[in-house]
């Protein structure tokens, strides 16, 4: 067997993150606001656990659809789920339509 695994992935990539937000973030305050609303707030717990089972669904799809398919597929298929995210954003949310968004 070669390669890691989904949860090794998952693992590492999460402490990778966590290590290097804490250096950056670790002077600003922001840490310790973010530690007291979760340790202080329910639905800031909730909230937490919520994002974690959602990361950690989504990560194991991405995994096997790369186990699958291969990188280039699943790059692809990453591009056009955000191409339609911003779609759909704009018929949830309707705004002026400026040349702006065509560039960005």
């Amino acid at each position: 067997r070669e390669g890691a695994s989904r949860l090794e992935v998952t693992f590492y990539t999460n402490v990778y993150v966590f290590v290097i937000m804490t250096l950056l973030g670790g002077g600003s305050g922001h840490i310790a606001g973010a530690y007291t609303f979760v340790t202080n707030d329910a639905w800031g717990l909730t909230m937490l656990g919520l994002y974690t089972v959602v990361a950690y669904v989504a990560i194991s799809f991405h995994m096997k659809v790369v186990e699958k398919y291969g990188s280039v597929i699943a790059v692809l298929v990453g591009n056009a789920r955000k191409a339609g995210t911003i779609a759909l954003s704009f018929l949830l949310f309707p705004k002026p339509f400026s040349m702006l968004y065509v560039f960005g």
